[in-house]
């Protein structure tokens, strides 16, 4: 069994990757926590550097795969968290099968 991903790098740029499940070690969804020192640590140096910034820091939701080979990491820009986590589900339920 094997996931076959098609996906877009740039709009002209096309990029398919296959995993077989044998090679999958581990697959999680990212939902773009809140990093707290990120941003005490922005807004501190926003007042020394006279340039106040109050917008929180944010991981980018993504769905990483990381196999025997590679680390993927796909990144989630306008998706539905939802659809994501069913997918990733998925994959997990799949990988338990196969191994």
């Amino acid at each position: 069994m094997k996931i076959m991903l098609n996906f877009r790098i740039f709009p002209t740029r096309k990029k398919i990757a296959i995993i077989l499940y044998t090679d999958l070690k581990k697959v999680k969804l990212n939902n773009g926590e809140f990093l707290w020192l990120d941003t005490i640590i922005s807004v501190l140096l926003g007042i020394f550097l006279n340039s106040p910034n109050s917008d929180k820091i944010t991981n980018k939701r993504n769905i990483e795969i990381i196999t025997n080979k590679e680390r993927l990491e796909i990144w989630l820009s306008k998706s539905d968290l939802t659809t994501a986590k069913e997918i990733v589900d998925l994959i997990i339920e799949k990988q338990k099968l196969v191994s």
